[in-house]
């Protein structure tokens, strides 16, 4: 590893870009040498100095987190700009966040969709499904359900979840529970916790499907497991009335404190 590390060195000290973005790379995860953020933040520096697309992206990831640097939103700001000058789709689609949430920047929605959408059209997946949650906080539900239906369908199981919901309630889309659960059952299969709870709620109450409890307890405690709030507080109200699981005191004390304990708030 030290003579690859070695290797790399030499060449990123010649110039070349890739070479000095992978050191880069190296010094912040502590591959074949000690983590150095501040040593990762000058070859990155180095290597965006020659508009290598990587080094400016992760410039701008720590300015805004702050790794061997103040954390400065508006300097990540400038990084993303100058990513999606370049046109980098993942620097756009960075933008497009920090335009969104007004991180460095003043928050502009409309600047952020129109930086959601130019990601999404060089292929960017992410762009797909925040294009379909902007819309969705926007109240644009029909917009969010066509990009969630893109998303869901390339097997974005965040996408997938947030469909659910649309089908569920009827926003943006004919109310269809059949077809939420589904949905639901798709993204939570590959884990997503929000997804678990939700095909958990319809069990338990027969929405979409018929009312199994045992399935329900199934679902909510996978959720809880992942840390869901919610799921965790209907795990321990189902081991306390003995719903779909046998009555277990202490199971129903334990989720309950774990509820009580986590920070999440939605």
């Amino acid at each position: 590893m030290e003579n690859a590390v070695q290797a790399v060195k030499t060449s990123a000290e010649k110039g070349d870009r890739r070479a000095q973005f992978s050191l880069a790379f190296a010094f912040e995860q502590g591959i074949g040498v000690y983590k150095d953020p501040m040593q990762a933040l000058q070859w990155y520096k180095k290597s965006a100095a020659q508009e290598y697309q990587a080094a400016i992206i992760n410039l701008g990831i720590m300015y805004l987190r702050g790794t061997g640097v103040e954390k400065n939103a508006a300097t990540a700001v400038e990084w993303f700009q100058k990513g999606a000058d370049l046109g980098s789709s993942y620097a756009m689609h960075g933008l497009g966040a920090l335009y969104r949430d007004g991180s460095g920047v003043k928050k502009d929605r409309t600047k952020a969709l129109a930086l959601f959408e130019k990601a999404q059209e060089l292929g960017n997946s992410h762009a797909t499904y925040s294009l379909g949650k902007l819309n969705g906080d926007m109240k644009n539900d029909s917009e969010a359900v066509y990009w969630y239906k893109k998303g869901a369908w390339t097997g974005d199981r965040d996408a997938q979840a947030n469909l659910g919901v649309h089908y569920m309630s009827g926003r943006g889309v004919k109310k269809n529970p059949e077809v939420a659960v589904q949905w639901f059952l798709k993204s939570a299969e590959q884990g997503n916790s929000y997804a678990q709870l939700n095909i958990g709620i319809a069990y338990l109450y027969g929405r979409g499907v018929s009312k199994d409890a045992t399935k329900a307890a199934h679902w909510f405690l996978k959720s809880a497991q992942q840390g869901n709030k919610q799921a965790q507080n209907n795990t321990s109200i189902l081991y306390k009335k003995g719903v779909g699981v046998e009555v277990n005191s202490a199971k129903a004390v334990y989720w309950l404190a774990k509820a009580k304990h986590n920070p999440q708030t939605d």
